[in-house]
């Protein structure tokens, strides 16, 4: 039996002992609940049963709970320069059985690997069954409202640095390469602004399933995001346009049902 009303008490419980105005911690709220929404949209979406829809649901809820955490010990959102924030959300999700008071044990498994599947470049090839569906619908959901954060919220929070250093910056040719190839890319390959922001975007390439693709059509985000900065470098200029046409082409593609 799974109590989402619970659970969603639970949450809101454990995030007030943060502190609510830090704008970190803002969008990780709103994000958590928007991701919570998507993956009931995408388990309903892949006519899963009731109980898996809420399954879905709740692994949205808790997908980040260890960001908070990350956030007050490390001030950032970069888990190479802190913590890997899905496995602390695991380990405190373990503590004292948090989870127990609104889901029964038989779903923990499921509930721990999907979450510490969420965040890794390529999911985990030996997840099979219900677990890797959980893993793949919240993988998606994510992603699905990274998009959204990316397009509405400050410079520095999202890509660590100030506004006129992405206006200035450049776009490394291995890291556009990789993107107009459909290629996700690897955080070791970044070495700029524009290299972080491509990589954002390029998180499109590792959807799963096609309702992403149309949720994404009904949104501007994606223009929004790459129509947000006024970039001095031509070069950078052409290759914002590039990246442009080449991902409205990709969406219209995939945007179909299996």
């Amino acid at each position: 039996m799974i109590n989402l009303e619970k659970a969603k008490q639970a949450f809101a419980a454990y995030v007030k002992q943060f502190d609510v105005h830090d704008e970190q911690i803002q969008l990780k709220i709103k994000h958590t609940y928007e991701v919570m929404r998507y993956s009931e949209m995408i388990a309903s979406d892949l006519a899963l049963s009731d109980e898996q829809i809420k399954l879905a649901s709740l692994i949205g809820l808790l997908h980040d709970i260890g960001r908070f955490e990350q956030i007050r010990r490390y001030h950032t959102f970069i888990d190479r320069d802190s913590v890997n924030h899905a496995m602390l959300g695991v380990e405190i999700l373990k503590e004292k059985d948090f989870i127990r008071t609104f889901v029964e044990e038989g779903y923990d498994d499921i509930i721990f690997t999907a979450i510490a599947n969420h965040n890794k470049f390529r999911i985990d090839e030996s997840l099979t069954g219900d677990t890797l569906i959980q893993a793949k619908i919240i993988r998606d959901a994510d992603k699905i409202d990274i998009f959204r954060v990316n397009s509405t919220h400050s410079c520095e929070t999202l890509f660590m640095c100030r506004e006129d250093e992405m206006k200035n910056t450049l776009i490394s040719k291995e890291v556009f390469q990789d993107f107009m190839t459909h290629t996700s890319i690897l955080s070791e390959k970044r070495k700029t602004p524009g290299d972080i922001l491509v990589s954002h975007i390029a998180l499109i390439y590792d959807f799963n399933y096609p309702i992403c693709f149309k949720v994404l059509l009904q949104h501007s985000w994606i223009h929004d995001l790459l129509r947000r900065f006024e970039f001095e470098n031509p070069n950078t200029k052409r290759v914002i346009q590039q990246i442009e046409q080449e991902i409205l082409d990709y969406l219209n593609k995939h945007q179909f049902y299996s």
